[in-house]
């Protein structure tokens, strides 16, 4: 099953509570090898949503339909459509036709992907996602999007996410000496 998520435009992140709010503004002990407490792995699953940041950039194999889409909207599902390769694990994705539908569709080869320069095909459900290398039907293939698709406004270059990541950084240290 799928559980509906929206972000941008004013909308309330549906399933965020304050536990993952918290882990949000813990980046560091999110990515923590050595930290084996209880959630780890949602602090992973939560750090990893902030690669979205990183999709539309130009400097990303991204495919464009992929990165038009995180700029475009924030509207993603939580499910485990997307199982081949990937079993049993739930997952955000962007929404598509896929995920909207009340029918299992057959996984034939929908796409074909370039990896290690071989052609490999690709099924509907796939747990791949699309990149400059893939043809097909992109537009059913698992869109990986995480929370922070909401703050992803336009396309630029990783130095510019990067110099907002710092920017944030320093006005949030320079918050914590006030206090």
């Amino acid at each position: 099953g799928a559980q509906r998520q929206r972000g941008r435009h004013g909308d309330d992140l549906v399933g965020r509570d304050d536990e993952e709010a918290e882990m949000l503004d813990d980046p560091l002990a999110a990515v923590d090898p050595h930290h084996d407490s209880p959630g780890r792995w949602e602090r992973l699953r939560v750090a990893h949503g902030r690669r979205t940041l990183f999709i539309p950039t130009r400097e990303s194999a991204a495919h464009p339909l992929f990165k038009n889409r995180v700029v475009a909207a924030c509207d993603t599902v939580v499910t485990s459509l997307f199982e081949i390769g990937w079993p049993a694990r739930p997952h955000r994705v962007l929404r598509n036709a896929l995920t909207e539908s009340s029918e299992r569709h057959p996984a034939t080869f929908i796409a074909t992907t370039t990896v290690g320069g071989q052609r490999l095909p690709v099924p509907r459900y796939s747990a791949t996602a699309p990149s400059i290398r893939t043809e097909g039907r992109v537009d059913e293939m698992a869109m990986y999007c995480g929370y922070s698709c909401e703050r992803v406004t336009a396309a630029h270059s990783v130095a510019s996410v990067l110099t907002r990541f710092r920017h944030e950084f320093e006005v949030a240290l320079a918050r914590l000496e006030v206090t």
